[in-house]
């Protein structure tokens, strides 16, 4: 679904399976996971079609795109370019979300949040107890 920045609901945009995350890559694209499927899309908003689809071997889940880069969870943390060419990964424990900034990449898994440098070098961890798994 689609909302504009005042939250009034815009349209539906169609998936061709059901989306696990999202991230966008500019005004016209998004690019989308679908977790278990193995695959991620890139659409394109303004003419409502797929671009490009990129198979992986493994499970894709949480996505963001930083400096023309995507950021995948996909048994680690793999960077790939816009077309799905894989540019480095870093074999880390990997929860099922991340985000990114320009020097840094954040992901969470269960009760924590880990920040990692785009070197893939672990610069802290956090744990909330608390929260327990969720």
């Amino acid at each position: 679904m689609e909302y504009s920045e005042d939250g009034k609901y815009i349209r539906d945009i169609p998936c061709s399976d059901s989306p696990f995350d999202l991230t966008v890559i500019n005004s016209d694209r998004i690019a989308v996971t679908y977790g278990r499927e193995k695959y991620l899309e890139i659409l394109n908003m303004k003419n409502n079609t797929v671009e490009r689809k990129v198979r992986f071997d493994n499970d894709c889940f949480g996505i963001s795109f930083q400096d023309n880069k995507l950021f995948i969870i996909i048994d680690g943390i793999v960077i790939t370019d816009i077309t799905g060419k894989v540019l480095k990964t870093f074999n880390t424990k990997c929860g099922l979300y991340l985000t990114t900034t320009k020097d840094r990449i954040y992901v969470t898994r269960n009760s924590s949040v880990n920040c990692i440098s785009m070197t893939g070098e672990t610069i802290w961890d956090y744990t909330e107890k608390s929260l327990g798994d969720l």
